[in-house]
């Protein structure tokens, strides 16, 4: 972890019985963070941009547990980033999105 030293903050790391977007432990409600403007936090809306509703989305069947990673950019706060590593049964697909 010290590579990230300086370059990232408000670093956490949650182990969770169901990463998937939609337990809301691992996707809470948008503006669910106080200590951030209104629209800062947006990780619903985010996920509906994501993968919106569509014919080639993954349907969701069960809890995957595993450990998420959140944070964000230190020169650019409104950076943020998520990582859901699964426990068991990691396909080996990685969905990569940025938001400016």
């Amino acid at each position: 972890m010290e590579v990230l030293d300086g370059r990232v903050q408000d670093l956490s790391c949650t182990e969770s019985p169901d990463l998937t977007t939609e337990n809301e432990g691992t996707t809470p409600l948008d503006n669910s963070r106080a200590d951030l403007p209104r629209l800062a936090f947006t990780p619903q809306t985010d996920r509906a941009a994501i993968s919106p509703d569509a014919p080639h989305r993954t349907s969701i069947d069960r809890a995957v547990p595993g450990i998420q990673i959140t944070g964000a950019i230190v020169d650019c706060e409104s950076a943020r980033f998520v990582m859901r590593l699964p426990a068991t049964n990691f396909s080996g697909r990685l969905i990569r999105a940025i938001r400016p």
